[in-house]
């Protein structure tokens, strides 16, 4: 799960199709049917709508489970005995699957040329499927996470796993956002895996419950699209409790929960904004202008310029409260913009910004936009590089921000907040996109 670490784009990440928005007739930021169909089918990276296979013949994780595998030597090779023992060091999370990667003659991995091909699945564990292997099964499930994940990055698909989380854990399929927004954006990312150190094993709440305390270590990447480079990132790191447990239904054990946690403390917290830095409680939140509640092509400027306000807002506190106000809620994709930034406080660390986040060049069109509550803003964006720091002060990551990157903001007018909302986000030319849009020939109804 690199967001909330992050190696998700803070603000390159294509969150939806602009046009179906802007040519639909929902009202208020209602979603429609058409809305909510399209990330399941959007086109992945391979050109496929459908997932692939989980395994050469189809075969799903419960379906493997219950075919009764044996448990081999490659089984126990996943297992971590890490303490809690005093000075006891960090174990490696196995991944056998960069070694089946290596081997596999038909796997090409990802480059600026295209997506990685060939793409073999991970092979599935046996231990997965043993209800009584406890912390062997818990070891083998973290080790296939991180598999299954990797897996997602190098082909769109998120289903693989997906199988590895019950329904109702939100935070976990929340997680997969960052392969769901490759997938809907037709994107590709050149990146080796993100891997893991487990720390320890430590007993939660519930005497029979052990959490993973894994620290995530994310390698740089270059996420790219078909008219080149998108984004891209350096290395950095967070913490995370993993707590796996044994379900009946599916057959196998499965993530049920993912929680914050800090290095050295006995307490997993459950997810939440953190504010580490000491620079926080000195920052005012940005105030909404009263513009931004004018239902014009000046009201949705005003509300973009604001936007940017409660993104360097949020990359200096941890509180993302202003900048969620500010995104239309029927897109929750649009977390990806602050995720990195609130998990970094969450951690106890902080961020420092060099500079300030802002759009020039800037076309509005009100008119012109089949929805009467929507609004189109395309100009050029810049992002602030910034500065990423551990709980312990230490600087652990340099992050390019954006500079002068054409996008085009899809804005709707919510009638019960009385407010321009941000609801969709496309980096791109506006005048490729003007016949999808209907906007050709228009003029914009204001300029800056």
């Amino acid at each position: 799960m690199r967001t909330g670490g992050s190696k998700a784009p803070s603000g390159a990440v294509v969150v939806g199709a602009v046009s179906m928005l802007l040519l639909s007739s929902c009202t208020g930021g209602e979603a429609t049917e058409e809305n909510v169909e399209s990330s399941d089918t959007a086109a992945g990276v391979n050109g496929e709508s459908d997932a692939p296979d989980s395994a050469e013949d189809g075969e799903t994780l419960a379906q493997f489970c219950a075919s009764d595998p044996k448990v081999t030597e490659s089984d126990r090779a996943r297992v971590m005995d890490v303490g809690p023992l005093p000075g006891e060091s960090p174990e490696q999370v196995p991944m056998p699957y960069q070694q089946q990667l290596e081997q596999d003659s038909d796997f090409q991995p990802a480059s600026e040329d295209g997506p990685a091909e060939g793409v073999p699945v991970p092979e599935f564990s046996a231990l997965l499927c043993d209800e009584h292997a406890d912390n062997d099964a818990r070891s083998a499930a973290l080790s296939q996470w991180f598999e299954f994940y990797y897996y997602g990055e190098l082909t769109g698909d998120e289903e693989l796993a997906a199988q590895l989380f019950p329904t109702e854990c939100s935070e976990c399929l929340e997680s997969l956002d960052e392969i769901r927004s490759l997938d809907e954006g037709d994107m590709w990312i050149d990146s080796e895996p993100m891997t893991g150190l487990l720390h320890m094993w430590q007993m939660g709440e519930d005497p029979e419950t052990r959490i993973g305390f894994v620290k995530t270590q994310l390698p740089g990447y270059t996420i790219y699209g078909p008219e080149g480079e998108v984004d891209s990132g350096g290395e950095g790191s967070y913490t995370r409790g993993f707590e796996f447990e044994y379900s009946q239904e599916v057959g196998h054990w499965q993530l049920v929960h993912v929680r914050e946690a800090s290095m050295g403390d006995d307490v997993f917290a459950d997810s939440g904004s953190g504010q580490g830095s000491s620079e926080a409680a000195d920052v005012d939140a940005p105030e909404l202008p009263a513009e931004a509640e004018e239902k014009t092509a000046e009201g949705a400027l005003a509300a973009l310029d604001h936007w940017f306000e409660t993104f360097d807002y949020v990359a200096r506190t941890g509180d993302s409260g202003p900048m969620e106000a500010m995104h239309n809620p029927h897109n929750d994709r649009l977390s990806h913009f602050y995720d990195s930034f609130t998990q970094q406080y969450a951690d106890g660390g902080y961020i420092e910004l060099r500079g300030e986040s802002h759009i020039q060049d800037v076309e509005v069109y009100v008119d012109e936009v089949t929805n009467d509550d929507a609004a189109l803003v395309y100009g050029d964006v810049s992002e602030a590089d910034w500065d990423t720091y551990d709980a312990t002060g230490e600087l652990v990551a340099e992050e390019e921000g954006q500079e002068a990157l054409s996008v085009i903001h899809a804005m709707i007018y919510d009638e019960d907040l009385g407010h321009w909302q941000l609801a969709e986000y496309h980096p791109g030319e506006l005048d490729e996109a003007r016949g999808d849009l209907g906007l050709t020939g228009a003029e914009p109804d204001l300029t800056r």
